[in-house]
């Protein structure tokens, strides 16, 4: 199912254009050229997360952002002003912030990094980063990752641990070990689609959700193990 987003801004040619964009590539997206409609769009509908300016009349973004992360802390929230004076107090109750006029491409990066995952956990993204269930079954990758093993997102999503590990019989124990701490890291040798051996380092965790998370690095196969 596509990420919901909310934008919001008074300029509504640049909302709308934004609105065109971001539903091009793929999410679901709700609009609001003001403070008290986005509010009562966050509270009506499962948001995954916030794209908003920072001047606008009646209520700034600084003061939308802390009444929405009143309302649902885990919502990451995205400021995108070309506002150059955005006070520290605004910046602290948001996730990230964008400059407009850089390219889409930043705001969409921005948001792959907040939004890639079913679940947001601050100080988790990175470019190889992967969320598993209980099964070993994976159910988000990064880009990143998808490329570091040749596989497409959707063939990751379809894939479980065990068949991207070069030693899949050393994975089980591995993997009790990491549920049993609730955290885990070292190093493990992947394999490519193409057979091709890819060691990694990695981070994982056990989140309260939940959430299962690995954050790697790639390595050079002589520093591995």
């Amino acid at each position: 199912m596509a990420h919901t987003l909310l934008c919001v801004d008074d300029e509504i040619a640049g909302l709308n254009v934004r609105k065109a964009y971001l539903e091009s590539v793929g999410y679901n997206v709700l609009v609001a050229p003001e403070g008290g409609r986005a509010l009562e769009l966050f509270a009506l509908h499962p948001v995954d997360a916030v794209v908003l300016d920072y001047r606008m009349p009646g209520m700034d973004g600084g003061e939308l952002a802390a009444r929405l992360r009143g309302m649902r802390p885990s919502v990451p929230i995205l400021l995108y002003s070309a506002c150059l004076s955005v006070s520290g107090e605004a910046l602290r109750c948001v996730d990230a912030f964008v400059a407009k006029g850089q390219s889409p491409a930043v705001l969409l990066a921005e948001l792959r990094n907040l939004i890639g995952s079913p679940h947001y956990h601050a100080g988790w993204q990175g470019e190889y980063v992967a969320f598993a269930n209980p099964e070993r079954l994976y159910v988000e990758v990064s880009d990143g990752f998808c490329r570091l093993l040749g596989y497409s997102r959707q063939e990751m999503l379809q894939m479980r641990i065990d068949q991207v590990a070069a030693a899949p019989n050393e994975v089980p124990e591995r993997w009790h070990r990491f549920l049993n701490r609730g955290a885990l890291e070292g190093k493990i040798v992947l394999r490519h689609r193409s057979g091709a051996l890819v060691p990694v380092s990695y981070q994982a965790k056990v989140f309260p959700d939940g959430c299962m998370v690995s954050r790697m690095e790639p390595l050079d196969s002589a520093s591995t193990m």
